[in-house]
């Protein structure tokens, strides 16, 4: 499984449309991608309640 998540976006990548989009587009979509899996891992792994409460 570890290697097909590790071959399709090496594949994708590999495309020069593609390329080009995410290179372009990279600065907006990178930030968001981090953001989001760091609030998957604070939820999956049940943390989420040791921040601070808003």
């Amino acid at each position: 499984m570890v290697s097909v998540c590790c071959l399709t976006p090496y594949q994708l990548t590999r495309q020069p449309m593609i390329a080009q989009g995410l290179t372009r587009r990279s600065g907006t979509i990178v930030p968001f991608v981090l953001i989001g899996l760091g609030v998957f891992i604070l939820i999956d792994s049940e943390t989420y309640w040791l921040l601070p409460e808003f």
